[in-house]
Order: C-alpha cells, then sequence, then structure tokens
C-alpha cells in the first residue's frame, strides 16, 4: 500500500489514506511499523492507521470514504469487499479467487494483478480524478452486490438445496 499511495499522493491535493485492522507482530516486527516506514514523507504526512476498531466504527470510517482498495494476497470470503459494494463505494481490489467469486462476471470494480503497484496506482488515479466514473463504479458495485447478495434469493436457495439434500437421503434408505 505505501508504494501505490505514495505514487498518487504526489499528484493529488487533499487526498488522505485511513488504514483499520488490527496490527501484526511478523518475526518479532509490527507490520504497521514496517509499512509506516515505506511511505514518502510527502505521503506520510496523508496516512492515518487506526488500528482495530469495533465494527460500527469501521463502517462509519468506510462509509465516508470515497473509495475502497483492497490490494490483498489473500482473503478467506472477501467480506470487506462485499461490505464496501453494499456501501456503494468505489473499489479498487486484487483480482484474487475469492473477490471474484463475490465479483462475478461484472466490471463494478477495479481489479488489479496482485503487486502490480503501477496498475493499482493507475485505477486510484482514474477514480480520483473523474468523479462520474467513480460514481458509476460505485453504482455498479451496489447493484452487484444487492443482486447477487440478495438475502431472500440466498435463504430460497438453502431452504432448495436442503430440501434435495432431505429427498436424495431418503432415496437411499431402503
Amino acid at each position: 500500500m505505501p508504494f501505490i499511495f505514495n505514487r498518487i499522493c504526489g499528484q493529488n491535493d487533499n487526498i488522505r489514506l485511513i488504514l483499520i485492522g488490527q496490527d501484526a507482530i511478523v518475526n518479532g516486527s509490527s507490520t504497521w511499523e514496517k509499512c509506516n516506514s515505506l511511505f514518502s514523507k510527502q505521503s506520510a504526512c496523508c496516512v492515518s492507521y487506526l488500528g482495530r476498531m469495533p465494527y460500527e466504527k469501521t463502517m462509519a470510517y468506510a462509509s465516508r470514504a470515497d473509495i475502497c482498495i483492497f490490494p490483498s494476497h489473500a482473503e478467506t470470503f472477501g467480506l470487506v469487499l462485499l461490505e464496501a459494494m453494499f456501501l456503494r463505494k468505489a473499489i479498487v481490489c486484487s483480482d484474487i479467487n475469492c473477490f471474484q467469486e463475490i465479483i462475478g462476471d461484472s466490471d463494478c470494480v477495479c481489479k488489479c494483478m496482485v503487486g502490480n503497484i503501477d496498475e493499482f496506482a493507475e485505477a486510484l488515479q482514474r477514480l480520483i480524478s473523474d468523479s462520474s466514473y467513480r460514481c458509476e463504479l460505485a453504482d455498479r458495485a451496489y447493484l452487484n452486490a444487492t443482486t447477487r447478495f440478495n438475502t431472500d434469493d440466498i435463504v430460497a436457495q438453502n431452504i432448495e438445496f436442503y430440501n434435495q439434500v432431505i429427498r436424495d437421503s431418503q432415496k437411499a434408505v431402503p
């Protein structure tokens, strides 16, 4: 994230990066401290690390964001992506499998190759500079989330699945 933000910070006034989430200690070192040391002097003053927060506060910050970025190398399900979609945010994310499963065939987010700093920076810059594209992308993300992850549809699919399991198990019993 620091390398991506360093690229776009110099090109944009009034830009901020807010990082939320628990720090991790890897090989005796804080991930945040390592990350923080990689921000340029110019971009470091525009970065706030808030650490782990209660869900409600995290969602309050996310709801005020213009763009959400997820340059993840791996995620278990990608709930953060889905939450950002339901919040109607413009999103830049890695093209990892779990995100692809959520997005489907839609072009509702800017997908970038994992680790490709240039690609992430270009996608972010486009969203920063083009507010109509940013709003259009956010609307598509919201539509995708509400269509593909509609609670009523998911409940109906689960009921049908379990009914099929019951029917199949009854056929198997002599």
